[in-house]
């Protein structure tokens, strides 16, 4: 499961993701919520966030860079 939301404001996306489906934002900040972090690859900012471990729960803010 996937949560994805502007700081702020609206829900982007609150669902299961299928394999290869990309997500983007050009919001300034976005607070992201994954129910297993090694399900998904998480790219912010041209670099690759690093996985948790498997079945972990992780939330955390992106920023827009520039």
């Amino acid at each position: 499961m996937v949560f994805l939301k502007v700081v702020g404001g609206d829900v982007l996306l609150n669902r299961e993701m299928v394999k290869d489906e990309q997500v983007q934002s050009f919001d300034a900040k976005i607070d992201v919520v994954l129910a297993d972090s090694t399900a998904v690859r998480v790219q912010v900012n041209g670099a690759v966030r690093p996985p948790g471990e498997s079945g972990e729960r992780q939330e955390f803010t992106v920023s827009r860079d520039g």
